[in-house]
């Protein structure tokens, strides 16, 4: 019984895959930066706000998130950080502060051989194996060089969605990754 009422209440239609960054026209700077090491999330008063190499969605899902991370030829050492938001609310039913929760860090991203266009910008390339160094998440490695590896992170719980790159250098419009909760 549980187990039925638990299903009833999950989402069951997919929504369409989006781009993490783009406009109306699209155009190369509307990709995003990567940094060099991961920014340190801490509980913070103010609600995470976007940046030039993070980028915060609303959690519109009641299950997982899928991301199919893409990057510029340039960038060679990728990796993808997921991080959780919730924010902490007094008796009185204000927010207190925001506090972040790691959801998934990978340890490496092999990058593949086949080029796509992200954002009217020619030299992506899709990442074809993603490994995990921190917290959790279905990894869905591709079959060949010229399919597309993806992850299912569980963003249950969490209200705001950050995800950001990271590479040996900063890669100015680097990075993008198509998501889409399921």
């Amino acid at each position: 019984m549980i187990h039925t009422h638990t299903m009833t209440q999950l989402k069951t239609v997919q929504d369409p895959l989006k781009l993490l960054k783009t406009s109306a026209s699209p155009s190369a700077s509307d990709n995003f930066n990567t940094v060099t090491s991961f920014t340190n999330n801490i509980p913070q008063t103010n609600s995470p706000a976007s940046t030039a190499s993070a980028i915060i969605i609303p959690n519109t899902s009641l299950n997982y998130l899928k991301i199919i991370p893409v990057v510029r030829s340039t960038v060679t050492v990728p990796n993808i950080k997921v991080t959780g938001w919730n924010k902490v609310v007094n008796d009185a039913g204000v927010t207190t502060e925001y506090v972040p929760m790691c959801l998934f860090a990978s340890g490496s991203m092999t990058v593949g051989a086949s080029t796509i266009t992200v954002n009217n910008s020619a030299d992506f390339r899709v990442i074809t194996n993603i490994t995990k160094a921190v917290g959790d998440a279905k990894i869905f490695a591709s079959t060949s060089v010229n399919d597309t590896a993806f992850l299912l992170v569980d963003t249950l719980g969490c209200e705001l969605i950050e995800i950001e790159f990271s590479n040996t250098s900063v890669i100015t419009n680097g990075v993008n990754a198509y998501y889409g909760a399921i």
